[in-house]
């Protein structure tokens, strides 16, 4: 698979559609049914699953719970990996709650804000946000979600990145001025939204 992100982001859709299908105990899906169900063409989802020929049965198509397991051996990681999280308003909270992420091998150990009360439901430890530093170094934290407000993102990205950061989902709309070697994924929400009244449902 290449590592490429739209690759990536469609592989991880090719999971999710296929666990919804076997979970539905669909046993047997076509490429053009699992294209549409994924928003692709059937050649472009073809192309991806090429490496994978003894899943699909010409004019029959592909066998779900094969090529599911295929799949999520192609991405799967040895470990679990620890991220942390700096922002723990609203939206940092929801993210925390947030039970999925395990099921991709992410779990999110820590979140880090100005205010450290108890957040309803959160069972993750939320320590204040000079804490950061020394806990990223003395727990090997390569990645972490930033949902600070926009102000304050650039700042607070240098010092988590100072510390041994190396990944960040930036969920701020802050644009990031950091070291090349830092990985930076940003979305915009109002991003997405624009983009789905843009193209009105049309596929690409």
């Amino acid at each position: 698979m290449s590592d490429s992100k739209q690759s990536v982001y469609r592989f991880l859709n090719y999971i999710n559609i296929l666990e919804r299908l076997n979970h539905q105990g669909i046993m047997v899906v076509s490429s053009q049914n699992l294209a549409g169900l994924c928003d692709l063409t059937a050649s472009q989802l073809r192309k991806d699953l090429m490496k994978f020929p003894s899943i699909g049965r010409q004019k029959v198509g592909y066998q779900v719970s094969e090529l599911l397991e295929m799949l999520k051996k192609e991405i799967k990681r040895d470990n679990f990996v620890d991220i942390i999280i700096i922002g723990v308003g609203n939206f940092g909270t929801a993210l925390i709650k947030y039970q999925s992420f395990e099921k991709y091998g992410i779990r999110i150990v820590a979140g880090f804000d100005v205010d450290m009360s108890a957040r309803k439901d959160v069972n993750v430890p939320i320590f204040h946000i000079d804490k950061a530093s020394d806990y990223i170094k003395a727990n090997n934290i390569e990645l972490a979600i930033l949902a600070v407000p926009e102000k304050e993102a650039q700042s607070e990205a240098i010092n988590i990145v100072k510390a041994g950061i190396r990944k960040i989902l930036n969920l701020t709309p802050a644009i990031l001025f950091l070291d090349e070697q830092v990985r930076v994924n940003n979305v915009n929400l109002a991003y997405e939204l624009e983009y789905l009244l843009i193209k009105k449902g049309a596929k690409e």
